[in-house]
């Protein structure tokens, strides 16, 4: 009885395994949380365990035994081809040992009957008669000791031949058990790989993630009006249209990843999961009945950069937030008079990104005109958030799994670049009224 591996009756025992999963502990430090296990619904969402990787070394171990059967079986045919040889071999010996031994026997025994024949024709003297009696005697002994040699040549090739039909027999039932127990254990493994299968979490819709990601998002337009603002004097930002009325503090964000400046603890060498964090996304199709091909897409974190528009100044809060995880990092305040700005305008920079493909493997892309919401001051420090266009998504297209063709269908490539437009044209007005007084 051979033995097998054992191996983890978990899905989340494989994730170690897979190049493009964060670890085990990075889900399971949101289901400890009891503020933060429905999460991980989010976690399964952005992170999904492809249903080939499923089972990968049992289906390995599937694929060698199958290997080995038809290894087997090709060499069982051939022992047994070479036995049956052997035997066809014996038996056409034996054979040809009859046949000599006959032919030998039937010629003395024709001799004998000659020599009877003689004695009862012939007139012969009495001592002549003793002597061809003698003759005739030992005529017949070596008849029977060749017949009696026949048998015993013959029986040994016969019980040679018997013992390799035994071998044969033993040595296919060997073999056959051996199939059998292979066999079972395949049928075994199929059903441990239907089970991990059965494990995988069914993710969550995309309408429900942008439903919930819509919730995060007011929230944290919230924080930034109570808690930022503080008791500044929060003035009403009028459109274009009179009765238009544009939410204060101003919103522009972006993917964490197209951010020119990345903090270090989303570096895939100092933490591979917030590394893979910041480069989760999914895209889904919106409500194909109500709006034809049209694509959304998801971030696992995201860039914010809030304006605050007050009475007499500018205050902007700009932060990192994983979705994933609800976590704000790397918050940065500042607070600016109106003169001390001196541009607003969208910029086309040069930018590379490193990311994980879908098989896992991290790589490095080069987006050669990727936009960004630029905020300059007069000491030089600018305030910047890059957003997504239609090279950047072709890029990732692979990763989305989004064809070429449909990249163009993509909701956010027109909509980022029109909140960042709507963004300036709501403040160049005030930097125009406070710089004219």
């Amino acid at each position: 009885m051979p033995e097998y591996n054992n191996y983890p009756r978990d899905i989340w025992e494989y994730v170690k395994d897979l190049p493009y999963m964060p670890s085990r502990a990075d889900r399971e430090k949101l289901f400890r949380d009891e503020n933060k296990r429905e999460r991980v619904k989010l976690w399964d969402y952005f992170f999904r365990i492809k249903p080939e990787d499923v089972g990968k070394p049992q289906r390995a171990e599937i694929s060698f035994i199958i290997k080995n059967i038809r290894i087997s079986i090709k060499k069982c045919k051939q022992r047994e081809q070479e036995i049956l040889e052997r035997i066809k071999e014996l038996e056409k010996s034996a054979l040809i040992k009859v046949v000599k031994r006959l032919a030998w026997g039937i010629a003395v025994l024709v001799s004998v009957l000659f020599i009877v024949s003689r004695i009862s024709t012939e007139t012969i003297s009495v001592q002549d008669k003793y002597i061809y009696g003698a003759a005739f005697f030992l005529f017949w002994l070596i008849v029977m000791a060749v017949f009696v040699g026949l048998g015993y040549l013959v029986g040994g090739d016969k019980k040679e031949s018997k013992r390799l039909a035994v071998i044969l027999q033993e040595f296919k039932g060997e073999n056959l058990k051996e199939i059998d127990e292979a066999r079972n254990r395949i049928s075994n493994l199929k059903k441990e790989v239907a089970r991990l299968r059965r494990q995988l979490p069914m993710p969550l819709s995309g309408e429900e993630v942008r439903k919930w990601l819509n919730g995060e998002f007011e929230k944290l337009w919230n924080y930034a009006k109570t808690e930022v603002a503080l008791i500044r004097d929060i003035i009403s930002i009028q459109g274009d249209q009179p009765d238009v009325e544009i939410k204060n503090p101003l919103t522009v964000l972006g993917p964490g990843e197209l951010q020119p400046e990345i903090p270090r603890h989303f570096s895939v060498k100092i933490n591979k999961d917030l590394h893979k964090h910041i480069g989760a996304k999914q895209a889904y199709q919106v409500d194909p009945g109500k709006y034809g091909v049209l694509y959304d897409v998801l971030y696992g974190v995201y860039f914010f950069e809030y304006i605050v528009v007050a009475a007499d100044m500018l205050v902007t809060h700009s932060f990192f937030y994983d979705f994933i995880d609800d976590k704000v990092t790397t918050e940065y305040t500042t607070e600016q008079y109106y003169t001390d700005v001196v541009a607003l305008a969208i910029e086309e920079e040069s930018r590379k990104i490193t990311t994980l493909n879908r098989m896992g493997k991290l790589i490095s892309m080069y987006i050669d005109d990727s936009p960004a919401f630029t905020l300059s001051l007069k000491s030089g420090e600018k305030h910047k958030v890059a957003f997504v266009s239609q090279e950047y998504f072709m890029k990732v297209s692979d990763k989305l799994e989004i064809s070429h063709d449909d990249v163009d269908k993509i909701f956010w490539i027109n909509q980022a670049k029109k909140v960042a437009d709507n963004v300036i044209k709501a403040l160049r007005s005030y930097l125009r009224k406070h710089k004219a007084l």
